[in-house]
Parts: structure tokens; C-alpha cells; sequence
């Protein structure tokens, strides 16, 4: 009985011990647990004081019930209590647009969040304008799911807002600018990269930015075939001396060719150089210089050159002659009986009449050289320095000139009217010995006027001995050939 009751004390003590390890070791773990959760707890609210951005929790009608520091220094603030002091809803209250925050409260009670809503804001305590992102979500009850409060954080994101701003506008005002900016770099390679291309630029040219940039290669292959070796040559100009490149050029854009100039300011970089430049279209410009120089160098009525483009045009050929030796011509035309036509039919048929004279010499012509109206019914051809020997010079010259007056002898129907007329023609050959343009006209010109003077319809020239060996030569050629035919 006593080993009995020994045996149960015995085992009572050893359930003791047990629980009393057990309780000390549960308030241990549970201790560790208090101390982890504490540690856990002052992390967070360290981490929630120290964010960059700024942190709240909102009740549903926006009166906060905690921020951090960096929504107070937001609003600025110094600390926390300080905001909720002053604002107990500053996030209400800061929007530029009174109506954001409605907007704002109706996408997180309708969707329960809301993601990146930029706003313009005021700073609560300074009154200085920022711009603001906002993100929140919506706590609901459990059971009920009713609103409970929202949880949000804050953003300044003025400084990317102005930056925006600075692109937008800059976007806005090249796409307004008549010509188009451009940046590319040649590096020390060689090789080229597209830093920037706008919009007006695109548009101009006709390429297309979707996909990126396009090349320096793509860019070069619309430029007109025949201006590319120039279009190189200015810019590796500009590039060598290290100045702005400045030239004017053709590209063909569809089936139309358009004008454009290039001004481009060099800048060295750690690769190479950096080209800043502008493009300009100055088709409309340039028509408009043709155009001048059309009405100062071609005949309106006709729009063959006129006196001053021959003058030109013929001193350039004596300069051939004298550098190579070569032969040429004028051959001047003198209509006959033009007043006639004039007084009987008036000065609109005069004047549709020298139109289709001007048609027949340039037919007449062709390749040989040009054609000028250098008065009323007075037009001279000039053929250029071409011909190896005087000899030639004035077969060929002769043969045209007799050519002119077959066309001018044929009838010309004018409206109702059929116009029977002749012409005139004077020749005087040149190979850069004569003095001056002038001399050389007035030679066509007494020439001319020696025919006229015998009754017209004929061809002169002033070289007399050239003209009798050229007589000859033609006569002893004409017999030669009736011998081969009678042999």
C-alpha cells in the first residue's frame, strides 16, 4: 500500500514537472512571438515614416486617420500630426479642379481602386501649385462590405509633368514650323545614327516614323540621283572645315520633285560629330526664281530665249571656240512682209503668227542649237561650237538656213487665215576670233539684210571666199557622184 501510494506521488511529480516545463516553454515561445511581432510592428512603422512616397489611410468621407511623413512634407508640412492638424482631409482639399476629387472618389467606390490619377494640386500650407499621382484602395467589411476606409499613396511627379509639358509643346511647335529639325551623328567609324527626326520633317519628306527612326541611307536614297554626288560633296565640305552645312537640293517624293535646303551646325561628341539642322522646302521659291529668270532671259510671247540669253548663250560658245579650236554659227531670220499681216489682220494675229514661226525654227533646230527672238519679227539661231573647220561650219550653217527658208515659205493657218510668207536668213560663222557678240550679229545682220535688200526669200553670208570653196567643193562632190552613176 505504501510502495502504491509512493508510486502515485511519484508519477503526480512527474505530471508537474511536465506541466511546469510546458507552461515555461509556451511562455517562452509565446515571448518570442510578442518580442517578433514588436520588432515586425516598429520595422513597419519605421518603413511607413521613411517612405518616399507618401502614405494615408482615409476614412470614406476622406478625413485621414494617419499619414506619414513624406504625405505631410507633400503638403508642406513637417510632420504627420502637423497636416492632420491643419487639413483633416488635405487630400479633398488640394485639387487644382475641384471636380477631380469627385472623380477621384467615384472610380475607387465604383472599381474599389485606383491606379496613377494625375492631377494638378495645391501644396495645403504654401499654396503652390504641383502635380500629383494618386493610387488607393477601397477596405471593405468582411461580412457586410461596407466602406470602411481607403489606404492611398502619393507621388510628386511635377517635375515629370513639366517635362511633358516641354516635349508637348515642343512636339506642338515643330509640327507648326514650316520645315523640319533633324539630329544625326557621324561617328569617327563613319558610320551614321538618327538621334532625332520631327514630325515636319517626316511630313516633308514623306517617310514614315512608325517603327522608330528611319536611316541616313533611306533619307539619301530620295534625294534626285543626279544632285546625290553635289548633296555629299557640301556635307563632307562642312564636315572637314568643321562649319555649318548649308545646301539646297532635290527629292523626289511620289511622283512630284521638291526643292529643300539643309542647315546643319556641327558638334563634336565623345563618337564623332553631332549634326543639329533644320529643313526648309523652298520649292516655292525656287519656282518663283525660275520664273524669274524665265521672264529676264526667255521671250514671253514666244518663250524662246530672248536677246540677252543669246548674248549669253553665244558668248560662251566663242570661248569654246578659242579653248577648242571648233567652228560655229548665227543664223539670223528676218520675216518679210510682217507689218503687212499686222495692218491688214491686226496685232492677235501678228502675234499668233511669230508663235508658230518660233515652232517651225525650234523643229527646225532640233538638237543642233537654239533658237532666240531678239525683236518684233527678228530671231536668230545659234548653233554652237561643234563644227571641226570653218568649212564645215558653213556647210552645215547653209544647209539649216536653207531649211528655215522652206519652212518659212510654207503656208501658215492662222485661225481662218492663211498666211503665205518667206523670210530672210543672214549667216555668219565664228571661231572665237571675232571681238565681241556683238560684231558677230551685226555680220549676221548685214548678211540678212543683203537678201532683203534683193527681194527676200533667200540666204546670205558675209564669208564669200569660204562660201565659193564650199561652192566648189559641193560641185566637184555632185560630179563625182553623176560619174559613179553613169559607170
Amino acid at each position: 500500500m505504501l510502495e502504491t501510494i509512493a508510486e502515485i506521488h511519484g508519477w503526480l511529480d512527474g505530471a508537474m514537472l511536465a506541466v511546469v516545463a510546458a507552461s515555461i516553454a509556451g511562455s517562452v515561445y509565446f515571448h518570442r512571438r510578442h518580442a517578433a511581432a514588436a520588432d515586425e510592428l516598429a520595422r513597419s512603422r519605421f518603413l511607413f515614416e521613411n517612405l518616399a512616397e507618401g502614405v494615408y489611410r482615409a476614412l470614406p468621407d476622406g478625413t485621414h486617420i494617419r499619414t506619414n511623413t513624406a504625405m505631410a512634407r507633400l503638403q508642406g508640412y513637417g510632420t504627420a500630426q502637423a497636416v492632420m492638424t491643419a487639413s483633416p482631409q488635405p487630400s479633398v482639399e488640394c485639387y487644382v479642379d475641384p471636380t477631380r476629387g469627385a472623380q477621384f472618389r467615384e472610380i475607387l467606390f465604383r472599381d474599389g481602386i485606383v491606379t496613377d490619377f494625375v492631377s494638378e494640386a495645391y501644396r495645403h500650407r504654401t499654396g503652390e501649385r504641383i502635380w500629383i499621382s494618386e493610387s488607393a484602395r477601397l477596405i471593405r467589411h468582411r461580412r457586410t462590405g461596407a466602406p470602411l476606409c481607403y489606404e492611398g499613396t502619393v507621388r510628386d511627379v511635377t517635375e515629370t509633368m513639366q517635362r511633358l509639358k516641354v516635349e508637348e509643346r515642343f512636339t506642338k511647335l515643330t509640327s507648326h514650323l514650316p520645315g523640319g529639325l533633324f539630329q544625326f551623328q557621324r561617328r569617327h567609324d563613319g558610320s551614321f545614327d538618327v538621334a532625332y527626326i520631327s514630325a515636319g520633317f517626316a511630313s516633308m519628306t514623306g517617310m514614315s516614323l512608325e517603327g522608330g527612326y528611319p536611316s541616313p541611307q533611306r533619307f539619301f536614297e530620295i534625294v534626285l540621283e543626279k544632285d546625290r554626288p553635289r548633296f555629299m560633296e557640301s556635307f563632307h565640305r562642312a564636315r572637314k572645315g568643321g562649319r555649318p552645312w548649308e545646301h539646297e537640293f532635290r527629292i523626289r517624293r511620289g511622283e512630284t520633285v521638291r526643292w529643300l535646303r539643309v542647315l546643319a551646325t556641327p558638334e563634336a561628341v565623345a563618337d564623332g560629330i553631332m549634326w543639329h539642322g533644320y529643313v526648309t522646302d523652298i520649292s516655292l521659291r525656287k519656282a518663283q526664281e525660275m520664273e524669274i529668270r524665265r521672264l529676264a532671259y526667255r521671250d514671253p510671247l514666244t518663250d524662246l530665249a530672248n536677246r540677252r540669253a543669246l548674248i549669253y548663250d553665244t558668248r560662251k560658245a566663242l570661248n569654246a571656240c578659242r579653248r577648242d579650236g571648233n567652228c560655229g554659227a548665227l543664223i539670223y531670220v528676218d520675216l518679210d512682209n510682217f507689218k503687212g499681216l499686222n495692218d491688214r489682220h491686226g496685232h492677235e494675229t501678228g502675234d499668233r503668227y511669230l508663235k508658230q514661226v518660233a515652232d517651225r525654227l525650234m523643229a527646225t533646230v532640233g538638237d543642233a542649237g537654239s533658237v532666240a527672238r531678239i525683236g518684233g519679227d527678228e530671231f536668230v539661231a545659234l548653233l554652237p561650237a561643234h563644227a571641226v573647220d570653218r568649212r564645215l561650219a558653213i556647210t552645215d550653217a547653209l544647209a539649216l538656213a536653207e531649211h528655215m527658208v522652206a519652212e518659212m515659205a510654207r503656208p501658215f493657218q492662222i485661225g481662218a487665215i492663211e498666211h503665205q510668207a518667206s523670210a530672210s536668213v543672214g549667216v555668219a560663222i565664228f571661231d572665237g576670233t571675232e571681238r565681241s557678240v556683238d560684231t558677230l550679229l551685226k555680220q549676221a545682220d548685214q548678211a540678212m539684210y543683203d537678201i532683203k535688200a534683193a527681194g527676200g526669200n533667200g540666204v546670205g553670208i558675209l564669208d564669200v571666199s569660204q562660201l565659193q570653196a564650199v561652192g566648189a567643193q559641193m560641185r566637184e562632190q555632185s560630179q563625182a557622184n553623176d560619174a559613179r552613176l553613169r559607170a
